[in-house]
């Protein structure tokens, strides 16, 4: 499978999450910065980048 697979199937499973709690996030209580830990930042380290600066660090 290559990566590009593999980064497709990550997503995949953002969506279908986001899919079956769509009421939960698309609410007022559901903060922007939990969208980012629960979705944005996911979908940035499913195609490859280091969005925690984990390699910078090193």
């Amino acid at each position: 499978m290559s990566e590009m697979d593999k980064a497709f199937e990550r997503i995949g499973v953002l969506v279908k999450d986001f899919e079956r709690n769509e009421p939960r996030y698309k609410s007022p209580e559901y903060s922007e910065a939990a969208a980012r830990k629960d979705f944005i930042d996911k979908f940035w380290m499913a195609l490859g980048w280091d969005v925690n600066h984990d390699e910078e660090s090193r």
